[in-house]
């Protein structure tokens, strides 16, 4: 369970699912901030509302503050229980308001969404709210008396009031989908404490001359992917509460040091969501209630990620898991996608899902390059090749990574198999450059999109950025790519464009072009995508280019004055999915939160910008640090060791560890602390 919450006290709070299961009403309004809950104290016959006002958010925990007849009052608002119970925490820090009555307002749901079939019972200290029609619960439960005042019209809240006591200075309301045992002192403060330590479990930190990165690094993406992407998926914009399978698999990424046995998790967990025949469910709600598509790219993750997981834990036993498939007839020959419940069907090792997951994407078009069929990885290209003949170009350079990641999987008559198709496809790879670019896609009436001469999409970013991070052509050719990229990053806007010109509202090539011109995927900046590029300037050894790309999408720095915030228009301490890209919007924030972005710049920054690359017990460094940075720190904590590596620049590369110089740094070199100091140029 979890909540979402605003300045204003917007919201919602949900049980299981944040979606299935929400306790009070969401309305996704993109305009109002709807307030579904509501906690007053009214005082000398005037009513004041407390879950507004002054606002403080922090990791795991919202505060209001107010002055109420000269007295300071504090509400805070916080999960415990891992999540399953909501908090409202109302601490009176001054005489003179023991006569005060308080009053939780809410309207409850109790469903997926609205529902009007709701009753209250109220049961010892606590009220019990449930839906006739779901059988759906929620409790609300305080550490003092409470009362219930039902709705005469269907439009009113329900009301729960409790009143002042004389010398009391805190009290506590208790929400959750299921009744929970009374809380003491102490227990409210560990199972806060381990609450919001399940949400952001973050076992690197770092000290650079940039405090925002810092920031950004060492707490607020770590938060946003843990809280909102793997545990809520949620968000003030999108309140999905499924499981995409190429979605978490990929925030996993950001904790393969941090939490590798949630990483080992979220790889056998997603795998039981394949099928037969080696396609997967796009997202699904629990057990299996999902989507199966024609989008071609999802089931590639299943091995990109396991290849990563492997390599940093030497986990191999992982492949030798047994894990279902799931059964159900295959997608028609005119059927796009299909909601549906499968069966459960036969068993396999998670190296045989992979193995089925690789050559169920083996499906060459006229160019031998891959078919796209209803969306690569930018689902909004979904009729591009909905007819079977589309092809795409990132979807071969991705998959000619994933196969050369995980050719060490299987045995020597599997890696032919698996090098006679990396050739096949860097073949068709090769023949493509032109213009100092790699197209975007071949669509199903026969035109290519991201070449110079196209009216829409002349220049797309991700086939150039994978050019070079699926080490599928050229070093030379891909560095050109990229460099060519460049021209998708508009310094006006501050932001990078995931392709432009954008597509007209008469295209015919997806949904895509449903968006407005500069909003999203249609000329605005994805950035997911656009860490993806940062990461590829990184691999290529560009440390003040990559940086640039960093500031650019950095919140922190696009709320720096009143100016810019005003123009950006999103939280300055989590990324938002997109930026958009056209007047007279251009630089303003989308949808924020609920992206997995937060993810990937994390495992970008770790992995290529600091240079820690873990393999086994084995550490090696290899940052690539903007001119600007003369020393940084890093600090992990593994297990019930410390490892402490300086950064500082010098004459030659080199890393001493514990006063010798070495190759890397070996974790089983001491049983508390390894210092480190890396050099660099």
């Amino acid at each position: 369970g979890g909540f979402v919450i605003t300045e204003n006290g917007g919201g919602y709070s949900f049980g299981e699912n944040s979606r299935e299961d929400k306790m009070t009403i969401w309305r996704g309004d993109a305009v109002e901030d709807f307030v579904a809950e509501r906690i007053f104290v009214t005082i000398g016959g005037r009513r004041h509302r407390l879950n507004r006002g002054g606002c403080l958010h922090e990791v795991g925990m919202t505060s209001f503050e107010h002055m109420i007849e000269g007295v300071p009052v504090l509400l805070r608002v916080y999960s415990i229980d891992r999540g399953r119970t909501k908090v409202y925490e109302v601490l009176v820090l001054g005489e003179g308001i023991e006569d005060a009555e308080f009053c939780f307002e809410c309207y409850p749901a109790l469903d997926w969404r609205y529902s009007d079939r709701v009753l209250s019972i109220k049961e010892e200290e606590s009220i019990r709210f449930i839906n006739v029609q779901t059988g759906k619960t929620m409790w609300v439960q305080g550490d003092m008396p409470l009362s219930c005042k039902i709705p005469d019209l269907k439009s009113e809240p329900f009301s729960v009031g409790f009143r002042g006591e004389k010398g009391r200075r805190s009290y506590r309301l208790f929400l959750s989908s299921e009744k929970a045992e009374r809380f003491s002192e102490k227990e409210v403060v560990l199972s806060k404490a381990k609450t919001v330590d399940s949400m952001c479990k973050n076992r690197i930190k770092v000290k650079t001359n940039d405090w925002s990165l810092d920031l950004l690094y060492n707490v607020l993406l770590p938060y946003q992917t843990q809280s909102a992407r793997l545990n809520a998926k949620t968000g003030f914009y999108q309140c999905g509460g499924a499981t995409g399978f190429r979605d978490q698999l990929q925030d996993v990424l950001s904790l393969l040091i941090s939490d590798p046995s949630r990483v080992r998790e979220q790889i056998l967990y997603s795998a039981s969501h394949q099928y037969e025949e080696g396609d997967v469910q796009h997202w699904w709600h629990e057990p299996r209630v999902g989507v199966r598509t024609r989008i071609s790219d999802d089931k590639l993750w299943l091995g990109y990620v396991t290849a990563k997981y492997v390599s940093v834990t030497e986990d191999r036993p992982i492949l030798d898991e047994v894990i279902p498939f799931l059964h159900s007839a295959p997608l028609g020959e005119k059927e796009k996608s299909r909601y549906e419940i499968p069966m459960i069907g036969e068993k396999g090792s998670l190296a045989e899902h992979i193995l089925r997951a690789i050559r169920q994407t083996l499906q060459y078009g006229e160019h031998d390059l891959l078919k796209i069929g209803t969306g690569d990885w930018n689902d909004g290209l979904d009729r591009v090749g909905a007819e079977g003949r589309g092809e795409s170009v990132w979807l071969t350079m991705f998959a000619v990574a994933v196969l050369k990641e995980t050719m060490d999987f299987y045995s020597q008559e599997i890696r032919k198999e698996f090098l006679f198709h990396i050739r096949k496809m860097e073949k068709a790879l090769e023949n493509l450059k032109n213009e100092g670019r790699y197209p975007l896609c071949f669509t199903d009436d026969g035109k290519w999109l991201g070449y110079a001469n196209t009216s829409a999409c002349s220049l797309a970013l991700n086939p150039q950025t994978w050019s070079l991070l699926s080490g599928a052509v050229s070093r030379e050719d891909a560095l050109l790519a990229l460099e060519t990229a460049g021209g998708l990053v508009s310094p006006i806007g501050g932001i990078v464009k995931l392709s432009e010109p954008p597509f007209e509202e008469r295209s015919n090539y997806g949904y895509i072009a449903s968006y407005p011109k500069g909003i999203r995927e249609n000329g605005g900046q994805y950035t997911h995508a656009a860490i993806w590029y940062l990461k590829a300037l990184l691999e290529a050894g560009d440390g003040d280019g990559a940086y640039r790309i960093f500031k650019t999408i950095d919140p922190i720095s696009k709320c720096a004055s009143k100016e810019s915030a005003l123009k950006y228009m999103g939280e300055p301490y989590v990324l938002a999915g997109d930026v958009y890209g056209a007047s007279p919007y251009l630089g303003r924030a989308g949808w924020t939160w609920y992206t997995g972005s937060a993810a990937w710049l994390k495992y970008t920054l770790t992995e290529d910008f600091f240079g820690i690359k873990k393999r086994g017990n084995r550490l090696y460094i290899k940052p690539c640090f903007p001119r600007g940075f003369q020393e940084a720190v890093c600090t992990l904590k593994l297990d019930k060791k410390e490892v402490v590596i300086r950064y500082r620049r010098g004459e030659k590369e080199r890393l001493v560890v514990m006063g010798e110089e070495k190759e890397y740094i070996d974790l089983l070199l001491a049983d508390t602390l390894i210092e480190a100091i890396r050099y660099f140029v």
